[in-house]
C-alpha cells in the first residue's frame, strides 16, 4: 500500500500534467486559428487574381473573335504562340533576303554594273512588296501548322488559314 502522502502526490502530479496539455492545446489552437487567418487571405488573393485572368483571357478570346464560351484558353494561346513564331520566323526571313539583295547590289555595284540611282529605290521598294507579298502564303501556311519550310509550295487557301485559329469546338 501507498502512504496516503504520495497519493496527494500522484494526483498532484496528474493535475500538473492536464495543465500543460491544457496550455499546450490552447497554443495550438492560437496558432492553428492564426494559420487559418492567413490562409483565408491568401485564398481571398488567390480568388482574386484566378477572377482577374479569366476576365482577361474572356476579353482576349473576344478580340479575337472567339466565342469565349467555346474557346479553351491552352488552345487560343497555342494557337497565339503559333502565330507569334510563324511571324518571328518570317521576319527573320525577310531580314535575311533583304540583306543578300543588299550584298548582291553591292556586287554589282563594285562590278561596275550601275544603274540609275531611281530606278535602283524603284526596285527595291518593288521587290520587297513582291518578296512580303510571295511569303505571306507561306506564312498562312507555317501559322496553320502545315509548312515551315521556305522552299514548299505555296497555299493560297484562305479558309484553311482562318480555320487554323479557331478552337476544335468552335469549328463544329
Amino acid at each position: 500500500k501507498k502512504p496516503a502522502g504520495a497519493r496527494g502526490a500522484g494526483s498532484g502530479g496528474a493535475n500538473k500534467e492536464r495543465a500543460i496539455e491544457t496550455a499546450l492545446l490552447k497554443t495550438y489552437a492560437e496558432q492553428v486559428h492564426r494559420f487559418s487567418e492567413i490562409v483565408a487571405c491568401d485564398y481571398s488573393d488567390a480568388t482574386a487574381v484566378v477572377g482577374k485572368l479569366s476576365d482577361a483571357v474572356t476579353r482576349l478570346a473576344e478580340y479575337f473573335g472567339e466565342d469565349a464560351s467555346r474557346c479553351q484558353s491552352d488552345q487560343m494561346f497555342a494557337n497565339l504562340r503559333r502565330f507569334i513564331d510563324a511571324l518571328r520566323a518570317s521576319k527573320e526571313k525577310v531580314f535575311r533576303q533583304r540583306r543578300s539583295a543588299a550584298q548582291a547590289e553591292e556586287k554589282s555595284k563594285d562590278r561596275g554594273d550601275r544603274g540609275g540611282s531611281a530606278g535602283g529605290a524603284k526596285d527595291s521598294k518593288e521587290g520587297a512588296g513582291q518578296l512580303l507579298r510571295d511569303h505571306s502564303s507561306r506564312l498562312r501556311a507555317a501559322v496553320g501548322g502545315n509548312s515551315t519550310s521556305e522552299d514548299e509550295s505555296e497555299s493560297g487557301d484562305e479558309d484553311e488559314y482562318m480555320a487554323s485559329f479557331t478552337s476544335p469546338s468552335a469549328r463544329k
